[in-house]
């Protein structure tokens, strides 16, 4: 039986996020232009915070999509691979997944993803890559919010090296994930990428991934958050 997104939402979110958000535990977010190495510096970032913090911290990627699959009872192949940014095109696409009886409640399935991500968050002890991340928990504290950015033709050799595939699939890839991706920020958001005030921005042309995980990583020292 499909869950019914508004009472999901009223019930099971609602008590939840208020409860959390009483807490003031730490968080980071990683928004990237497509190409940068987004998930080998938060991967380094939470072993640097395991090994040398004093509370241990997991890696939100892509199970952002499970827990949506898993609370909305939804086909998870499917949305995985409507939600995967080089694949999909508009959040409209999602929608679809969820039948003709929600295409319509596009609103509902948006508040409900974006309250699992402020939950997720407001938990804390979490790096929290993608998925509008920084729009959506914006205004909670202790978070940290960081963009990865380059050179555009940096990122599509990157890219183009990571996917064995050629300079002009790379940059086809590249354009049109960050149009999608970039996208995610109206949907979630309302707003474009340009108006949000990341705390850090990096170059991941000129830092490598371990100069860039290691300076968040003393930043959280600094603030005291680790």
């Amino acid at each position: 039986m499909a869950i019914d997104l508004n009472k999901y939402f009223d019930e099971q979110f609602q008590e939840k996020i208020l409860q959390n958000q009483q807490q003031k535990n730490p968080f980071v977010t990683i928004s990237r232009q497509t190409g940068c190495n987004s998930y080998e510096i938060s991967k380094e970032l939470v072993n640097l915070i395991n090994q040398h913090g004093k509370s241990r911290w997991k890696l939100i990627n892509k199970e952002i999509i499970e827990l949506s699959v898993n609370e909305l009872n939804v086909d998870p192949h499917k949305i995985k691979t409507l939600f995967d940014a080089e694949k999909r095109g508009h959040l409209d696409e999602i929608i679809r997944a969820f039948g003709n009886k929600y295409y319509k409640s596009d609103n509902s399935i948006r508040k409900s993803i974006k309250l699992l991500i402020r939950n997720i968050a407001t938990e804390g002890n979490v790096v929290l890559v993608g998925r509008a991340g920084a729009v959506v928990t914006g205004d909670l504290p202790n978070g940290i919010h960081i963009r990865l950015e380059a050179p555009l033709d940096w990122r599509v050799k990157n890219m183009a090296h990571k996917k064995n595939i050629s300079l002009a699939e790379g940059f086809a890839l590249v354009t049109e994930t960050d149009k999608n991706r970039e996208q995610l920020f109206v949907d979630f958001g309302k707003k474009h990428i340009n108006e949000i005030h990341f705390d850090l921005h990096f170059n991941n042309s000129t830092l490598t991934d371990s100069e860039i995980s290691f300076l968040l990583f003393q930043l959280l020292l600094k603030r005291k958050l680790i």
